[in-house]
C-alpha cells in the first residue's frame, strides 16, 4: 500500500514539475529507490513504462500543433529505438550497485546542467534548419539511447540540452525530446518486459499520476516563477543522486 501510494504521488509531483519547467522525470528512478526501496532493475525499468502516457498526450498535442519537425525528429528517434535495446540488455547483465552509480552520475551531470543550462549561441537562429547533420543526430540519439535503456531515464534531460548546444530552438528540441520518449520508451519497455523488470500496474499508475501532475503543472505555470522551480528540480536531483551514492557505497561497505 505505502508502494502504491508513493508511486502515485511521485508521479503527480513530478509530473507537475515537468509541466511546470519541462523537466522533472530523472527523479523517478531516484525515488523509487531511495524513498520506495524498490530493487534497482525494477525500479528503473517501472520508470521508464511510467513515461508512456504522459508521451502519448504531449507528442498527440505537439502533432496537432505541427511542432515536431520530423527531419530531425526522425534520426535521433531511430538511433534511440535501437540502442535502448542494447542498453536494456547492458541493465540486465549489470549488478544493482554499478546501475545505481551509473545512475547517481547521470542525475547529478544533468542537475548542474540544469543549474547552468546551455544557451543558445549568439547568432544561431530560432527557425529553420540548423547546421547539425543526420550523423550527429544518430549519435546523439544512440548515446542517450544506451543511457536511457541503463537507468530507466526518458532522454530529453540530456537530449535537449545537447540539441540546443547544437544550435537547435528550444521548441525544436523539446518537441523532438517528446517523440523520442514515446519511440525509446515504448521500445526500451518491451525490452524490460521479457527480462521482468517492469511492474506495469505500478508503471500505469505512476504515469497516470504524471499525466495528471503536468495538466496541473501547465494551469499554474505562467503563476510560478519557472526559474525557481527549475533550480529546485537541480538541487534535487543532485541531492537524490549524491544519497544514491551514499546508499550504494554503505550497502558495499
Amino acid at each position: 500500500m505505502f508502494i502504491t501510494l508513493g508511486v502515485l504521488a511521485t508521479g503527480l509531483v513530478v509530473g507537475f514539475l515537468t509541466g511546470i519547467s519541462g523537466m522533472g522525470g530523472i527523479l523517478i528512478p531516484p525515488v523509487m529507490i531511495l524513498l520506495l526501496g524498490m530493487d534497482t532493475h525494477l525500479a528503473m525499468g517501472t520508470s521508464m513504462a511510467s513515461f508512456l502516457p504522459s508521451s502519448v498526450v504531449t507528442v498527440t498535442t505537439y502533432t496537432r500543433r505541427r511542432i515536431i519537425q520530423k527531419e530531425t525528429a526522425l534520426p535521433l528517434s531511430i538511433a534511440g529505438v535501437v540502442c535502448v535495446l542494447i542498453g536494456t540488455e547492458l541493465k540486465a547483465l549489470s549488478s544493482g550497485n554499478l546501475l545505481n552509480l551509473l545512475l547517481a552520475g547521470l542525475v547529478i551531470v544533468v542537475g548542474c546542467l540544469v543549474l547552468r543550462p546551455v544557451s543558445r549561441q549568439p547568432g544561431t537562429p530560432l527557425a529553420g534548419r540548423p547546421s547539425a547533420s543526420t550523423i550527429q543526430l544518430l549519435l546523439l540519439g544512440g548515446v542517450v539511447g544506451v543511457l536511457s535503456g541503463m537507468t530507466g531515464a526518458g532522454g530529453p534531460v540530456l537530449s535537449v540540452p545537447a540539441m540546443i548546444l547544437l544550435g537547435y530552438s528550444p521548441m525544436t528540441a523539446i518537441a523532438s525530446g517528446q517523440l523520442y520518449v514515446l519511440l525509446v520508451c515504448s521500445a526500451g519497455s518491451a525490452g524490460n518486459i521479457l527480462h521482468d523488470a517492469v511492474d506495469l500496474p505500478l508503471a500505469a499508475l505512476c504515469g497516470l499520476g504524471q499525466v495528471i501532475g503536468v495538466w496541473a503543472g501547465l494551469r499554474v505555470a505562467q503563476r510560478i516563477c519557472a526559474e525557481t522551480t527549475r533550480k529546485i528540480v537541480a538541487v534535487v536531483c543532485v541531492l537524490s543522486g549524491l544519497g544514491i551514492l551514499l546508499k550504494t557505497f554503505a550497502d558495499t561497505f
